[in-house]
């Protein structure tokens, strides 16, 4: 295995690991719960690059980009769980926010949090029945299939991760301009700097994807940014 496939690898241990021992600490609070789903996510999008690098270890990134195209289908197996992990990211990620600055207005309308897991499964599904269905089954692409494709890959995907990234930071930053304790300001600041570096990063990322600007090949520079 290469450098950068161990680094996959060690990567989603860590985060898996942290994220249980979070929850371990006090399994029965809800934010200790989304955290370990948080971190959970993180895991599978790791670990669908790591798996990708050891089923085919002797060939380059664009080689096994050219088997995903030809539809390879332990390629496309390491894909969806990468897809699974990092869908769910930002709306974790809001969930998490949501929690801890204790946005009531929202936990009352529960239609909300549905609607925040809502479009990463709606993603999900779409990219399972592209994936196993039409290029592992037809064998070909049709022409509404690459319309949806664009549609729920190139576009939905981008905003909607965007969007609840940018929420979940302006929630944070209101939150810590409320607080009065020094200690909770501390803790409360830690906390966005956390939240600042990946998202940021992850927003940059898809920003220029949107606007075809290809950084592909520095997108695993967003893994360290979580650890």
């Amino acid at each position: 295995m290469t450098t950068l496939n161990y680094f996959y690898l060690t990567s989603g241990i860590f985060f898996f690991l942290l994220g249980y021992y979070v929850f371990l600490k006090d399994p029965k609070r809800r934010v200790n719960l989304i955290f370990f789903l948080f971190s959970l996510a993180a895991t599978l999008w790791y670990e669908g690059s790591f798996l990708k690098g050891f089923l085919y270890p002797n060939l380059s990134l664009e080689q096994r980009e050219q088997l995903l195209l030809a539809g390879n289908w332990k390629i496309l197996v390491a894909e969806d769980i990468g897809w699974l992990g990092i869908s769910y990211l930002s709306p974790l990620f809001l969930h998490l926010v949501i929690l801890i600055t204790k946005q009531r207005a929202v936990f009352q309308k529960k239609i909300s949090i549905i609607l925040i897991y809502l479009l990463p499964t709606l993603v999900n599904i779409w990219i399972l029945i592209y994936d196993f269905y039409f290029d592992l089954q037809l064998h070909k692409i049709v022409k509404i299939a690459e319309i949806f494709q664009h549609f729920f890959g190139d576009i939905l995907f981008p905003l909607y991760f965007i969007s609840f990234i940018i929420l979940g930071l302006i929630f944070l930053i209101k939150r810590y301009t409320k607080l009065k304790s020094y200690q909770e300001r501390t803790q409360a600041r830690y906390f966005m700097i956390g939240a600042l570096i990946p998202g940021i990063i992850g927003v940059i990322h898809l920003l220029l994807f949107l606007i075809k600007i290809n950084i592909s090949y520095l997108s695993w520079l967003l893994g360290p940014s979580f650890a």
